[in-house]
């Protein structure tokens, strides 16, 4: 999570970088576009599929089933925790891109996640030098819906970051369990 902060101020004040450059900030390291994209389909089709995410044990027990699934997907094996960081990262993200919409008085168009800045803008813009407000404006979020029905309107619980508590959260396959009984 230092490494993150790290990361991102030094991106975010950076001014002679390009926008474009922010984009890995929101990555886990050595994860491409189609880790990140791979992982976000699955934690929405999963975080949505539960009816209880508000609830800290619930949210959290998604973790193994999500690793799982996304270690299959890419064919190759996926840690735990880094799973966890990057769905940390994406809630990051949005916080961020929504403090950017409320800030800049702009809006987000909710199939493309492109953002749609309304005539007074440039009253409300830094110096367009600003690497992170020309990031969020550019790229837009393209999970900024899913993102707000997973932690905002179904309050999504924080992430476990205590791989010992972490562990307790994890919910038995079907062959695990049907092997128990």
């Amino acid at each position: 999570m230092i490494q993150l902060f790290r990361t991102f101020t030094t991106a975010m004040t950076n001014n002679d970088d390009d926008a474009l450059k922010m984009a890995p900030v929101f990555r886990n390291p050595g994860w491409s576009e189609q880790d990140v994209l791979e992982c976000y389909k699955l934690f929405f089709e999963k975080a949505l599929a539960l009816p209880d995410i508000h609830n800290f044990k619930v949210f959290n027990s998604i973790s193994s089933p999500l690793v799982q699934d996304l270690s299959e997907v890419l064919g190759r094996s996926v840690d735990n925790r880094a799973v966890r960081e990057q769905v940390q990262r994406l809630r990051n993200h949005y916080n961020l891109f929504t403090k950017f919409l409320q800030r800049m008085h702009s809006k987000v168009d909710s199939k493309t996640g492109e953002v749609r800045v309304n005539k007074f803008y440039r009253f409300y813009a830094w110096p367009e030098k600003n690497t992170i407000e020309q990031f969020l404006r550019t790229t837009g979020f393209k999970w900024h819906s899913g993102c707000m029905l997973v932690f905002e309107m179904r309050e999504a619980a924080k992430i476990c970051f205590n791989d010992a508590l972490q562990s307790t959260f994890d919910v038995p396959s079907d062959s695990e369990s049907s092997s128990a009984v």
